[in-house]
């Protein structure tokens, strides 16, 4: 059980807004209130077909228009699938690679609670007959090849969700109009098949599903507050 967290206003912010729009009777002002906000972007790479498939690269943004303070983040998808970074136009980055590989981190990892979900790879059952084998054993936790051989988008996307939000604390500042550059980095499976009449691939063609991302971003915006 988590409690989303309370908004706390800096001195600094209390000059300019309130947790509610009120008057100022002494000085004959009034301040508007702080805006709870979300914002809402998805990553999404198309099934692909070869022999060497590179790793897709998703780029998307959001833009900001009042000074706010980002303080969550959840995501759904394919959340074992996607290597993530965020930054913003000034260079600023909130995702850092990790020191070894230099590497972006996994999206699960980000957040506490999360766990390994296989069917983030892939869909939802497949025959051991795609790693070259001729067993029809059948798993739930792998792609439907020849489903998404023939329809890519019998593939289900949503397969995965956290069970917690990502919390940002200290919270993102954000001035504004900023742009917040979301990267991600399709890192899923590449299915390698044997022939089968079902799918009409021939032996040895490889495959990546269709991976989705979903991110919501949660903020607190400070109307008239520019800095």
């Amino acid at each position: 059980m988590w409690l989303w967290p309370k908004l706390q206003l800096t001195e600094y912010e209390k000059k300019f807004v309130s947790f509610y729009a009120e008057s100022e009777a002494r000085a004959g002002q009034q301040k508007p209130g702080v805006l709870r906000r979300t914002y809402r972007l998805q990553l999404a790479s198309a099934a692909q077909t070869s022999r060497n498939i590179p790793s897709a690269k998703l780029i998307d943004n959001i833009q900001i228009s009042r000074r706010a303070r980002i303080f969550a983040i959840t995501f759904s998808g394919n959340t074992d699938a996607w290597r993530l970074s965020v930054r913003n136009t000034n260079g600023t980055l909130y995702t850092n690679p990790t020191p070894r590989t230099q590497k972006y981190p996994i999206v699960s990892s980000l957040v506490a609670g999360s766990y390994f979900n296989a069917l983030a790879m892939g869909g939802k059952d497949y025959t051991q007959q795609i790693f070259g084998h001729t067993s029809t054993q059948t798993s739930a936790i792998g792609p439907n090849f020849a489903a998404a051989a023939h329809d890519a988008s019998q593939i289900a996307a949503l397969q995965g969700s956290q069970s917690m939000p990502w919390l940002i604390e200290p919270n993102w500042v954000c001035q504004s109009n900023e742009t917040l550059i979301f990267q991600g980095e399709d890192v899923s499976n590449v299915w390698n098949t044997a022939y089968d009449a079902t799918t009409g691939l021939a032996s040895g063609t490889s495959l990546r599903f269709p991976q989705v991302l979903n991110i919501v971003l949660f903020a607190w915006e400070f109307p008239n507050m520019q800095a």
